[in-house]
């Protein structure tokens, strides 16, 4: 009996046993507890404290952020449980099947009249792309929009600091092709472009084929005179002619003469610098600064009238470097006087120039001599 009875309530436990309540349900393709976990897990979160409780709280934050999820998704999908890829953001749907972008495209634009646009043809007054600025140079690799830049544009649009720009790249990926294109855009603007020391060359046929001017110097080529007066030479020139037709008319001459020494004393400075950096580069070291005072003092003497004890040079017939070795070594009053020696100490005055006349005859004589001690051929 009793052995049947123990059968009979086997049976009979089988027969009421029930399926246990899941852990977790899903709603809006959203996977999210049941009552049960969510309301022991809120409990966890109110009484336990210690690392038992933070954790508990942040999983009790995970869940809300997944039921507000779950509940957006069941709206919008009308109470369906549609399993399918999330819901697009700002830029599209992210994983596999989706259309997400980092960059949200242009989108095409229409002119049309206040009436038009107040009915709705467009209501977007802008793109959200970045619009062309400066030279043209191809496509954007994300948007694919025209992408424009060139320094000076930049700058002149606030984007950078100082309008200047350094391209890097190994040989052959295009460096030279990118300059060229920049230069087109600073001359399709208006702006004058210089290329300086180019010994490829990669910018003479760019700069022929817009009728630019190309100086070309070195050894059977070329020669360009360091002491050519150029644009400040022409302009005394001119100061020194309204000068003297004034003074033929018995006119005031106004500011003419300070304009002449300002123009003067700024051609002489140049002159005098590019002088010392020839000769430091021929000698591998410093000028001094006494053969600095003697080298504008002999400069003076090649362009004072002849009238007034000079040799007579002016900006349209300038000196060379052999006429300017030519007045250090002969020497006079004012050149002794630079050098610090005695006034007919002419032995004293060869010994002090020695060093600076032996340059000077290196750079005119030397390799660079070809190039340097002559007129120049191309202004």
């Amino acid at each position: 009996m009793t052995s049947t009875m123990s059968r009979h309530s086997h049976h009979r436990s089988d027969d009421t046993e029930t399926e246990p309540t899941p852990a977790t349900t899903r709603i809006g393709g959203v996977r999210v507890m049941t009552a049960g976990p969510y309301l022991a897990l809120r409990a966890e979160a109110q009484t336990l404290t210690g690392w038992r409780g933070s954790r508990a709280r942040r999983r009790l934050a995970a869940e809300e952020r997944r039921r507000a999820l779950a509940i957006k998704r069941a709206v919008d999908q009308s109470g369906f449980d549609v399993d399918g890829a999330q819901v697009p953001g700002a830029y599209g749907v992210a994983g596999a099947g989706g259309g997400r972008t980092n960059v949200v495209l242009q989108m095409p634009e229409w002119r049309t009249t206040t009436a038009q646009v107040a009915g709705g043809v467009w209501p977007f007054s802008i793109g959200a792309s970045s619009p062309l600025l400066g030279t043209p140079l191809g496509s954007h690799l994300q948007t694919g929009q025209d992408f424009g830049c060139d320094p000076l544009s930049w700058f002149l649009a606030g984007l950078i600091t100082a309008p200047t720009a350094f391209v890097l790249g190994l040989n052959g990926f295009g460096k030279s092709s990118l300059v060229r294109r920049l230069a087109e855009g600073n001359i399709a603007q208006g702006h004058t472009t210089l290329f300086l020391g180019d010994i490829k060359p990669d910018f003479a046929p760019l700069t022929h084929a817009f009728e630019g001017q190309v100086i070309t110097g070195g050894y059977g080529y070329q020669q360009i005179n360091p002491l050519a007066a150029g644009g400040l030479g022409t302009a005394l020139m001119r100061i020194n002619a309204e000068i003297a037709d004034r003074t033929a008319r018995g006119e005031d001459l106004g500011n003419l003469p300070d304009l002449w020494n300002s123009v003067s004393t700024d051609l002489r400075s140049r002159q005098v610098q590019t002088l010392a950096g020839l000769l430091e580069i021929s000698r591998a070291g410093r000028v001094q600064d006494f053969e600095e005072t003697l080298l504008s003092s002999a400069l003076h003497i090649l362009y004072t009238p002849i009238e007034q004890g000079g040799k007579g040079f002016n900006g349209a017939h300038p000196p060379i470097l052999a006429d300017l070795y030519a007045v250090l070594k002969e020497g006079n009053e004012t050149l002794l006087e630079d050098a610090a020696v005695g006034a007919d100490d002419m032995f004293a005055y060869a010994q002090v120039t020695a060093n600076l006349r032996q340059s000077l005859r290196a750079l005119i004589q030397g390799p660079l001599g070809k190039v340097l001690n002559g007129q120049t051929t191309e202004r």
